[in-house]
């Protein structure tokens, strides 16, 4: 096992990006632009973690896992969004928020 993989934080972003894959799939066409923003930042989570577990300085690591912070934070808002929209409903969306 690589060392980001035994990382709980990057399991757990796996788990959500498995989430917004699926919810990209009942996003009514005529909104690509959420879908396309919502697999990209949550897509970036994982990519990120899993880039700072490789640097040896903690500047290095502190960094990409921050950028790993803001892309949570960017798919959490696409996910209210979509939940304001009614794209999603409360079971699919709270349950995973």
């Amino acid at each position: 096992m690589i060392a980001y993989e035994k990382l709980e934080v990057y399991q757990l972003s796996l788990d959500c990006v498995e989430l917004c894959v699926a919810i990209v799939k009942i996003i009514p066409k005529g909104y690509s632009e959420l879908s396309t923003q919502l697999k990209r930042a949550i897509f970036s989570v994982s990519l990120n973690i899993a880039e700072g577990a490789g640097k040896s300085e903690a500047y290095d690591k502190k960094r990409f896992y921050e950028i790993a912070k803001g892309s949570a934070m960017e798919s959490a808002a696409v996910l209210d969004i979509l939940y304001r929209l009614k794209f999603v409903e409360d079971g699919e969306y709270t349950g995973h928020k």
